[in-house]
């Protein structure tokens, strides 16, 4: 499974697809979620995600 993680810097906007299997397992998406940084713009926090089931 993936999920499409969204940057929600209004100057960024930037879509990426991640593997759920690339990220820590002993933790709750909502933790993860926090943590993860737009390679992009470098901001933090401001992810919004979706799942694609394929």
């Amino acid at each position: 499974m993936t999920r499409d993680i969204q940057c929600l810097n209004g100057r960024c906007d930037r879509m990426v697809d991640v593997r759920l299997d690339a990220l820590p397992q002993d933790q709750p998406w909502s933790r993860v979620g926090l943590r993860l940084v737009c390679s992009a713009c470098g901001a933090r926090r401001i992810c919004a995600y979706r799942p694609e089931l394929a």
